[in-house]
C-alpha cells in the first residue's frame, strides 16, 4: 500500500514540477494582464480562451482515460497511437468547420485580427502527446521538452519587457499560449518514432479512427459537457457587468493553477489504480483527500497575502473573506470531484452515468443561475459554480461506490 501511494507522489512529482513552473509563469502573465491589458483587451483574450479550451475538449475526445480501455483493442503501440493522431485530426477539421460557419453566420464575434489564432492554438490539441506519458507511466521525459518550450518563449517574454512599454494584445496571445505549443510540437517529434505515416494504410486507419471515436463517445460527453456550465456562467456574469466578469475570470484563474497541480496527481492515480481498483482503495483515497486538503488550505492562504499586493483596484482585487472562501472552496471539492469520478465511475466503464449526474446537476443549477447571476453578478456566478461542483462531487460520489461495491 505505502509503495503504491509513493509510486504515486515519484510519478505525480514530474507533473507538478511541469505544472509548478507552469503556475509561476502564470502567475507572471497575470501581472502583465494587471498592467498592460484594457479590460477590452482581456475580454477578447477571455473570448479566445474560452474557444480554445472548447477546442482541447472537443479534440482530445476524452482520450486521457479512454486510452486505457483503447490501447487493449490495437495490434502494436505504433497502430494505436497513429489510430489516436488521426482521430483528432479529423475532430480539429470538424471543430474549424463550425467555428468558421458560427463566424460567418455572426454566432460569434471574434475580430479579425486574432481569428487565425483560433485555428493555431486549437491545433495544438492535436499534437498533445501528454496523456500518452501518462498511460505509460513515464512521466519524466515531459520535462526537457516542456522546459524547452518555456525556456524559449521566457527569454521572448524577457525582450519584450526590456525594450517595449507597452505589450500589446497578440504579443499577449503569444506568450501566453506558444510555450505549451512548442511543449507539445516536441513531445510529438519524440512520437513520431512509434507512428511512421508514410508506411500506413490510410484507408484502414482511417476506419479505425472513426471507430475508435465512436467508442469513446460517452468518455467524449463526460469531457465535454461540464464546459457548459463553465462557459455559460461568465456569459451570464458579463451580462451584469464586465468590471464582475474581470473579478469572475480572474479567481478562476487562480483557482484552475492549484486545481491543475492536483488533477494532474488524479491522473496518475487513475492509471495506478486501473488495475487494482477495490484493493486499499479506502485508505488510498484518504491520503489523498488528505494531500489535496493542505494544498487548497496553503494555497487560499498565500493568495490572500499576495493578491492585495498585485491586483489593482480599477480592474481586479481579491482580498475580501468570501473571495478567499471562494477560492479554497472551488479548489477543494473541484479536486475531490475529479479524483472520484476518474478512479470510480471512469474505471468501472459508467461514463454514462457520468454525463447523466453531469448534465441533471447542470441543469439545476443553471435555473438558479440563469436569473440570480444575471441580476446580481459576481457573488451569485461564484456560488453557482461552487454549487454545480458541490452537486457533482456528491452524486459522483455515491453512484461510483455503489457502482465499485456492484463491480467486485
Amino acid at each position: 500500500m505505502q509503495e503504491k501511494f509513493f509510486n504515486l507522489l515519484k510519478e505525480s512529482s514530474f507533473l507538478w514540477l511541469i505544472k509548478g513552473g507552469s503556475t509561476i509563469y502564470s502567475i507572471i502573465l497575470l501581472g502583465i494582464v494587471l498592467n498592460f491589458l484594457s479590460l477590452e483587451e482581456y475580454g477578447i483574450y477571455a473570448l479566445l480562451t474560452v474557444i480554445i479550451n472548447l477546442s482541447d475538449r472537443f479534440i482530445n475526445w476524452g482520450f486521457l482515460y479512454g486510452s486505457v480501455h483503447l490501447r487493449q483493442h490495437h495490434e502494436s503501440e505504433s497502430d494505436f497511437l497513429t489510430t489516436i493522431f488521426l482521430s483528432k485530426l479529423i475532430l480539429f477539421a470538424i471543430f474549424c468547420f463550425f467555428i468558421y460557419s458560427f463566424q460567418l453566420l455572426g454566432i460569434i464575434s471574434i475580430p479579425h485580427e486574432i481569428f487565425l489564432f483560433v485555428f493555431f492554438f486549437s491545433f495544438s490539441s492535436v499534437i498533445n502527446f501528454v496523456w500518452y506519458y501518462q498511460l505509460t507511466q513515464n512521466n519524466k521525459e515531459l520535462l526537457f521538452p516542456w522546459m524547452t518550450g518555456y525556456s524559449f518563449i521566457s527569454f521572448f517574454l524577457i525582450f519584450l519587457l526590456v525594450n517595449q512599454d507597452q505589450i500589446s494584445l497578440n504579443q499577449f496571445i503569444v506568450i501566453s499560449l506558444m510555450p505549451n505549443y512548442i511543449y507539445f510540437l516536441l513531445l510529438t517529434f519524440k512520437v513520431s518514432r512509434e507512428i511512421n505515416l508514410f508506411k500506413l494504410s490510410y484507408k484502414l486507419t482511417l476506419n479505425k479512427s472513426i471507430i475508435t471515436i465512436k467508442k469513446n463517445f460517452n468518455l467524449a460527453l463526460t469531457n465535454l459537457i461540464p464546459a457548459g456550465y463553465v462557459n455559460l456562467i461568465p456569459i451570464l456574469v458579463s451580462i451584469y457587468s464586465l468590471d464582475d466578469l474581470g473579478r469572475y475570470n480572474f479567481l478562476l484563474r487562480l483557482s484552475q493553477i492549484a486545481k491543475s497541480l492536483i488533477i494532474q496527481m488524479n491522473q496518475v492515480a487513475y492509471f495506478q489504480l486501473f488495475s487494482q481498483l477495490r484493493k486499499d482503495y479506502f485508505k488510498f483515497s484518504l491520503y489523498i483527500f488528505v494531500i489535496i486538503f493542505t494544498i487548497c488550505i496553503f494555497y487560499s492562504f498565500f493568495v490572500s497575502k499576495v493578491i492585495p499586493y498585485v491586483a489593482s483596484d480599477n480592474l481586479i482585487f481579491l482580498n475580501s473573506s468570501f473571495d478567499i472562501l471562494s477560492l479554497f472552496f472551488i479548489v477543494l471539492i473541484g479536486s475531490l470531484a475529479n479524483y472520484f469520478v476518474s478512479t470510480l465511475l471512469y474505471s468501472t466503464k459508467n461514463e454514462k452515468m457520468a454525463n447523466l449526474l453531469t448534465i441533471f446537476s447542470i441543469i439545476f443549477v443553471m435555473i438558479f443561475a440563469s436569473y440570480f447571476v444575471v441580476n446580481f453578478g459576481y457573488n451569485a456566478g461564484v456560488i453557482s459554480y461552487i454549487l454545480v461542483e458541490f452537486l457533482l462531487l456528491i452524486l459522483w460520489l455515491y453512484f461510483g461506490l455503489k457502482f465499485l461495491k456492484n463491480s467486485y
